[in-house]
């Protein structure tokens, strides 16, 4: 009975060095993994993204603009953001909103400036303009395509092949080819 304790010892002593030693063994074995996140991070460029997307830009006191997004990627690198099924709300100096939907745009996080593509409407007032592609210039706050444009409203239509669109006036020129129609019975001599 003298060996009992010596040999027990011995055995726990032994038991918790072979499970020391296989757990050692297996993190040491164990392969390296990266998330997936970070590889898809790796192979886009994309530095953050996210979903739901709302922003509000002040200027002088008074808000400017609105954004929302469904998605949102932030590209450090190319200093841009790409947003996916996106509304711009631009507010003229007198408050009426012009908004602007498109299925992307990217905006230079250098300059402010953004093009917005797919399937641009931008509705002000009674007035809607169709584009595939717009630009935004933030410096002069206009909205421009140098792509065929169409001008809607309740008593005209309006194309042409480029058109400026001033956000704080809110007036549109339209150049190149302008063709248009007006509809109004006010305007038809009596």
């Amino acid at each position: 009975m003298r060996y009992t304790r010596p040999i027990s010892l011995f055995l726990m002593i032994t038991v918790f060095a072979a499970l020391g030693a296989v757990i050692y063994l297996l993190v040491q074995s164990r392969p390296l993994s990266v998330p997936p996140a970070a590889t898809e991070q790796a192979d886009t460029g994309v530095d953050i993204s996210m979903t739901g997307v709302s922003q509000t830009f002040v200027q002088e006191g008074r808000i400017s603009h609105t954004l929302t997004a469904d998605t949102a990627s932030l590209l450090a690198r190319d200093k841009k953001a790409v947003f996916e099924n996106v509304t711009l709300t631009f507010l003229a100096e007198d408050g009426t909103p012009s908004v602007v939907t498109a299925k992307q745009g990217e905006l230079s996080t250098e300059t402010g400036d953004a093009t917005l593509s797919g399937g641009v409407v931008v509705e002000n007032r009674a007035r809607k303009i169709y584009a595939q592609t717009l630009h935004y210039n933030d410096n002069r706050h206009i909205l421009y395509s140098v792509e065929p444009v169409v001008v809607t409203g309740d008593s005209f239509r309006f194309t042409g092949n480029s058109m400026t669109f001033d956000m704080t006036s809110g007036k549109a020129v339209l150049s190149g080819n302008v063709t248009g129609r007006i509809t109004d019975d006010a305007l038809a001599l009596q």
